[in-house]
């Protein structure tokens, strides 16, 4: 919630900024226009018009923008209850229900996915992940992960490349997680390069695995 927060100080912040932004281009209008009057009568009409046109046209524009920004933080509002709700209670979700969540949420649903399989999860931040969302650490092994809540679109072979390209030099292993599936093409690229792969199919299983209450027979670290 400090990032929710954090966010919503700075979005009201933008609002005061680009109302306060649209009175310096009215008043430099205004200025401008006054100084070039020949009467006091003239000056002083000039000054009530861009009084009147800077209310009516910058209150809808900070209105709007109040709108837009309020109905964004009651987004992240909604995403940190679910990432809140998943982080403290592990429960099995459909790869149905999965495609529903959130990108945000769903990376942190996997997060809980591979604890509960034994690893040491860490999260990367986001945007700043370079295409790694959750690496695990497990027998002093790391494995990058990237995950992709896609509910037709299959991941092709340039998607694995990228991902092979950001974790390659850095962690032992990559392992690609996906709700569709893999092109062709995106498995013979993750075969010669030994990425591992895990589609809709795969996670329904991997599911079951985390939440029965039964003992891990995970392997990818080992």
């Amino acid at each position: 919630m400090a990032r929710y927060r954090r966010y919503k100080r700075g979005h009201n912040g933008n609002d005061v900024f680009l109302f306060l932004a649209a009175l310096v281009v009215i008043g430099v209008l205004a200025y401008v226009f006054i100084s070039k009057a020949e009467s006091i009568l003239i000056a002083s009409t000039a000054i009530s018009f861009f009084v009147i046109a800077g209310f009516y046209i910058g209150h809808p524009i900070v209105k709007f923008l109040s709108k837009k920004s309020y109905e964004h933080i009651r987004k992240v509002r909604k995403d940190w209850r679910e990432i809140k709700e998943i982080e403290k209670t592990r429960r099995f979700y459909t790869v149905h229900q999965l495609v529903q969540l959130d990108p945000i949420v769903f990376e942190r649903h996997m997060a809980q996915v591979y604890r509960a399989l034994g690893y040491t999860v860490e999260i990367t931040p986001p945007q700043k992940d370079k295409g790694i969302d959750l690496i695990l650490h497990k027998h002093g092994i790391t494995c990058a992960v990237q995950v992709k809540r896609y509910t037709r679109n299959n991941v092709g072979a340039p998607e694995i490349q990228a991902f092979y390209g950001a974790y390659a030099r850095r962690y032992d292993k990559g392992l690609f997680v996906t709700t569709s599936d893999f092109t062709q093409e995106a498995r013979l690229y993750a075969k010669e390069n030994e990425v591992m792969l895990t589609n809709g199919t795969d996670l329904g299983e991997l599911e079951k695995e985390a939440f029965d209450n039964k003992s891990s027979t995970s392997r990818i670290l080992h």
